[in-house]
């Protein structure tokens, strides 16, 4: 069997030559993922450094290559979310 996680270009190719071989085998693919966060306005309000820390950890976790990592971020516009992305800045920026 075949584990693959990146591209849906690249799963897509890895699964068409798997499936052309005498006796395909599987191929096990998670493909061009996005992993959307939604943060709540009382959440980012209560626990937004906090939350900030926990998606820069998330994402940069073995250089940004686990297929967990959060690709979008939703969320209400105002001061909240403006703190929120001055601190993950300012974190990704220390990492």
């Amino acid at each position: 069997a075949v584990g693959f996680t990146g591209s849906r270009q690249g799963g897509r190719a890895l699964f068409d030559l798997a499936m052309q071989r005498p006796q395909p085998i599987p191929v096990f693919a998670e493909m061009s993922s996005i992993n959307p966060v939604v943060i709540l306005p009382k959440a980012l309000a209560r626990r937004g450094q906090r939350i900030a820390q926990e998606l820069v950890s998330s994402f940069t976790l073995g250089c940004g290559q686990f297929c967990t990592k959060p690709g979008v971020i939703v969320a209400l516009r105002g001061a909240a979310f403006d703190r929120l992305t001055e601190t993950m800045s300012a974190l990704v920026n220390a990492a």
